[in-house]
């Protein structure tokens, strides 16, 4: 140390042990408090100076240097930063390590070291990713509260608090809240206050037991594992306040069993919580945080703070062979990733799926880079280090289909573009029918590629060759009929190679012995605002086609002498919709046969049309009606004659001509309150139209629905709610895809309806100023378009899509001891199915309470039906949803209830004994004990007596019925237990007694013994 400089080293600089804010011990909120700093330096130093501690010599030979930086703003921020970054290192250090040890971080750990505020949580949590943070800081039982409740349920002779407000786990909360309301409202109001009242106003006073649905979770759970923290509470009364690691897995058992759950770190939580209140500690290397794991051997918890290598229990070894690495891995819940590879036993079932993938590519002919490319990457992100061991198997498959990828990418990059190009082109050929160029296509593909996609080559080529074959077979047989000078049997084989081959060459050779004829008459007519043209052949010809010529002026003289209106057609009729009006035409038609054409037939006169206006529309403006139109060619001007009312002007003199602006629209102010009518004339040189007539009303405004919502009723059943409205009334459109119209702005009902023509309106049913029910088909999905109208206008809220469509219809289920398979047709579109299994009600949405199960339509094939585990002891309610996607729309599905509720119970077989001593002259009671080597709840019993004892609940004569009774045991082991005694009125003394369940069961069996 003799050459030390001043100031600090490079090395130096890297450890915390001199930075000057951590050496001497500055909090972060006095990192800018210059004048606290130095008193601290000054009071610290003189601690280096008595220190013999190598490190508190050298800070105080760094003294000045520190202090010059600490007294500068700069120097004192880097010397921050500095800091900060020391202690997020170690921060993140500190996480990792616990992470490793225990398979996850608590919030506590977290919360201890963002509350020395050098870390932020957002910057500690960034640091330990994909970690599980498990809470520990929040309360589940909340048991000084529970405990305070109890004395008040005590008072009241109530069993809980639903007991209390005379309702089940099963009512909803808002039903459980307003009860609570009521009874606090009414105990707070009461002036006699004894008592019953004062306990009824404090439990009633206990807002949060059921303030949400986690709340109300909670104290569920509660009263599920109660009588463990009664017992508990019991034993600390009566013991010492530490726990062995043996009664803290006992524990965690019964709270396991009690809540019928796999979740390990919610024991965990429960059993933290439940021994800080009782002030009992874990003893035996525990420690402050419990971390248990469950053997998958035995299913039995045990701690893992000393990391066993097997199960303390079963002895079942927690080591196995790693298939990536051949090293030892560890084999638990929490620890089972292998310290080399880093890879775990769900690896290898993921790796084989992956592989078999790539090798089922590799062998396939024609088969994509990027399809083997994505399955490679897949492989290789199974563990993104998996090249650290270069000998494993996943690196070893990586290495070898990289190799293999690389040489058909360099492949398909030359070769591959090439034939695919050429390929293409053949393929473009054989849809157009050209299957005789592509014949000479393919042939040259196969010689130029005799190896590459030999496969694929061949494929085509033999389609292509078994139609060319089939060509030739029908133009042999026309040569022949040819020579034979039979003309139709002849064009009938021609026919048919033409209709496998549009190329065939050989077509119009061998048929120009036979020229086609012309047609025998043509006629034209003026229909409606178009030129309808008609014409004769009296004797039908095979393969020929007319085309229609049109000539203004004077007859066309040739097929070529005139502007063509239609060609290639294969009727004897065309409207032409393209003349213009005022101007005299003639048409002429000719028949046409594979490039040869016949003389034409044209029109003896010329045919004139005088069209009148076209599209008229009204304009939405309020307080005048305004009208445009189109106006036709050759129209010298367009007049408008109007006539007020309902009844249209007869004629030009049956009115009042009004003035017209550009030919095309008006504006008129001077309307009467039922309307205007007016009649449109075109006037053009020599004539006039014949004129159309219309009636128009001033439009009256609309304001849009606001606040608007659709809630549905049942599968085909909505209801529409919305604000109460300002004008005009409410209605429903509908259609399977999304019309694209313009959301809240003034519409015309005729041109909605017009425009969009695959809209339906559905009928409305209003139940008052804000909601109205409808129905809609059922099977669809829709877009449905809530509008407020009048006669005239309609403004289009924006749509809201619902189903009438049913996921899975015809649904049946069958059970084991452990799941229901449930069956069904399944909906054509469904791509998944979502089962929603609730305990306590039956799901309507996917947003109800309860799990969320998803399947695959192929797995609801391959496997008959939908196989789902359900919770033992516990009713479970079920409804099935389908993911559908039709035309690109995609929506959920209407929900499928099962038709019964399912309720898996452990098989229990109670023994029971009854103590009684009949008496025929008083009443008598009959004790029965029951008991189980397993937690058990019997259902109601019937109590039947008779003489003969009753073999059934049928025979005899009911005495009474039983409560429900849940077997429970003793804290610390034993046998689960219960009694209950029912009393008898006197009876013959040769009477017996038999005990049946009520209802059929399939999960207890009851056995009478002589004791137990």
């Amino acid at each position: 140390m003799a050459e030390l400089t001043k100031t600090r080293t490079d090395e130096e600089l890297k450890s915390s042990n001199y930075n000057y804010y951590l050496a001497y011990n500055i909090k972060p909120d006095e990192k800018d408090d210059a004048k606290k700093i130095e008193t601290v330096m000054n009071q610290r130093k003189n601690t280096f100076a008595q220190s013999t501690k190598s490190i508190d010599s050298r800070l105080k030979e760094l003294f000045d240097d520190a202090k010059e930086i600490m007294k500068d703003n700069a120097g004192r921020k880097k010397e921050f930063d500095a800091a900060k970054k020391f202690k997020l290192d170690e921060a993140i250090k500190t996480m990792t390590s616990f992470a490793n040890m225990r398979g996850k971080i608590y919030q506590s750990d977290i919360d201890n070291i963002v509350k020395q505020k050098w870390v932020t949580l957002e910057e500690l949590k960034s640091g330990v990713k994909d970690v599980q943070i498990f809470d520990d800081t929040q309360k589940i039982l909340n048991l000084k509260e529970k405990n305070d409740m109890e004395e008040y349920l005590v008072t009241l002779g109530k069993k809980d608090f639903y007991d209390f407000l005379d309702l089940t786990e099963n009512d909803n909360i808002e039903a459980l809240q307003k009860k609570r309301a009521e009874l606090y409202s009414k105990a707070t109001s009461n002036t006699n206050k004894n008592s019953q009242v004062t306990a009824t106003g404090k439990l009633a006073g206990y807002t949060k037991i059921f303030e949400n649905q986690n709340s109300k979770k909670n104290y569920d759970i509660y009263l599920k594992t109660k009588d463990i923290w009664d017992e508990l509470k019991l034993w600390k009364s009566s013991s010492n306040a530490v726990f062995q690691e043996k009664e803290l897995i006992e524990l965690s058992g019964k709270i396991k069993i009690a809540l019928n759950t796999s979740d390990i770190s919610l024991v965990e939580k429960l059993l933290k919580e439940g021994l800080d209140f009782n002030g009992i500690i874990a003893a035996g290397g525990i420690g402050d945080k419990i971390d248990l794991e469950i053997c998958e051997y035995c299913g039995k918890a045990f701690s893992n703070e000393k990391n066993p290598k097997s199960c303390p229990h079963c002895g079942e070894s927690f080591e196995i062979i790693c298939w990536n690495c051949g090293g030892k891995a560890p084999n638990t819940a929490k620890n089972n990733t292998c310290p080399t590879c880093g890879a775990t036993k769900a690896h290898s079932q993921r790796f084989d799926t992956v592989v078999k993938k790539i090798e089922n590519l590799l062998v396939q002919p024609g088969v994509s880079v990027n399809e083997i490319k994505n399955e490679l990457n897949n492989l290789k992100n199974l563990l993104p280090d998996y090249n650290k061991a270069a000998t494993s198997n996943l690196a070893k498959k990586a290495k070898e289909y990289q190799e293999k990828v690389d040489k058909k990418v360099k492949e398909e990059e030359t070769v591959g573009t090439a034939y695919k190009e050429e390929y293409e082109k053949i393929a473009e050929l054989v849809s157009l029918k050209k299957y005789i160029t592509a014949s000479g296509a393919v042939t040259a593909l196969k010689n130029k590629y005799p190896t590459y996609n030999a496969e694929k080559t061949s494929t085509l080529n033999a389609g292509i060759s078994s139609v060319v074959s089939r060509i030739k077979q029908h133009t042999d047989k026309a040569k022949t009929l040819v020579a034979q000078n039979n003309e139709d049997a002849a064009l009938t084989e021609v026919a048919a190679a033409l209709d496998l081959a549009t190329d065939c060459v050989e077509a119009p050779q061998i048929i120009s012995k036979f020229p086609p004829k012309a047609p025998d008459s043509i006629s034209a007519v003026i229909k409606e605002n178009s030129a309808q043209i008609t014409w004769v052949q009296n004797k039908p010809q095979k393969l020929s086609t007319y085309t229609l010529i049109r000539k203004s002026g004077s007859p066309p003289a040739s097929p070529t002498d005139g502007t063509v209106v239609a060609s290639e057609l294969s009727i004897n009729f065309f409207e032409d919709k393209s003349i213009a009006s005022d101007t005299p035409y003639y048409y002429a038609v000719f028949s046409s046969r594979l490039g040869v054409h016949s003389s034409i037939v044209s029109t003896a006169a010329p045919l004139t049309v005088y069209f009148d206006v076209s599209n008229i529309r009204q304009e939405i403006v309020s307080g005048k009606i305004v009208v445009k139109w189109e106006a036709p060619l050759n129209a010298s001007e367009v007049e408008v004659i109007r006539k007020k009312g309902q009844t249209p002007p007869a004629k030009r003199e049956d009115g009042q001509k009004i003035s017209v602006k550009n030919n095309e629209s008006f504006e008129d102010s001077d309307y009467d309150k039922a309307g205007n009518s007016y009649l449109f004339v075109c006037v053009y040189k020599n004539n006039r139209s014949k004129g159309l007539t219309r009636t128009f009303k001033t439009f009256e405004e609309l304001k849009p629905l606001s606040n608007v919502k659709i809630e549905q009723n049942t599968t085909t059943s909505f209801t529409l709610s919305c604000d109460k409205m300002i004008s005009g009334k409410r209605g429903i459109y509908y259609s399977t895809q999304d019309i694209n119209c313009k959301i809240g702005s003034t519409l015309q009902v005729a041109d909605f309806k017009n425009f969009y023509k695959g809209i339906n309106e559905a009928s409305l049913l209003a139940t008052d100023d804000n909601t109205a029910t409808f129905n809609l088909p059922p099977d669809k999905a829709y877009y449905v378009y809530p509008v407020v109208c009048n006669e005239q206008l309609l403004i289009v809220s924006k749509p809201i899509i619902v189903n009438t469509m049913i996921g899975l219809a015809q649904i049946a289920h069958s059970q084991t001891s452990t799941e229901v398979v449930i069956t069904g047709r399944l909906h054509p579109s469904a791509k998944n199915i979502i089962a929603k299994v609730s305990n306590k009600a039956f799901p309507t949405t996917l947003d109800s309470d309860g799990d969320k199960i998803s399947f695959a339509k192929d797995d609801f094939a391959n496997k008959g039906g939908l196989h789902i585990k359900l919770k033992m002891n516990a009713d479970n309610y079920i409804t099935i949803f389908a993911e559908t996607e039709i035309d690109g729309v995609k929506s959920i599905t209407c929900g499928t209830r099962l038709n019964t509720v399912i309720t898996l119970r452990e098989k229990a077989t109670v023994l029971y004994t009854m103590k009684y001593t009949v008496s025929a002259a008083k009443s008598f009671s009959i004790k029965i004990d029951f008991q189980s080597d397993t937690s058990a709840t019997i259902p109601e019993l019937m109590l039947v007596m008779g003489s003969p004892k009753p073999l059934n609940k049928n025979e005899g004569q009911l005495v009474d019925r039983t409560p429900v009774l849940t077997l429970k045991k003793g804290f610390f082991g034993g046998k689960y237990t219960a009694s209950v005694s029912i009393n008898s009125t006197p009876v013959a003394v040769n009477t017996k007694f038999a005990l049946f369940p009520s209802a059929d069961n399939n999960f207890l069996t009851l056995k009478e013994v002589r004791s137990l």
